[in-house]
């Protein structure tokens, strides 16, 4: 139902696909939605993995 987004910055998103399934409307800064973006963040690792390299 959610996307949270995390940039390099620091910066988030937080989109909800039932109710905004074009992303219009970030919800990240949002009071009603910080329990869901807390949960999302938990689970998104904290460092960026390298790319993967394709297998020939």
């Amino acid at each position: 139902r959610y996307r949270y987004i995390r940039y390099h910055d620091g910066s988030e998103e937080l989109y909800d696909h039932r109710d905004d399934p074009h992303e219009w409307t970030n919800l990240a800064t949002s009071k009603e939605h910080a329990g869901i973006k807390n949960e999302l963040a938990r689970w998104t690792p904290n460092t960026n993995a390298d790319p993967a390299t394709r297998n020939p």
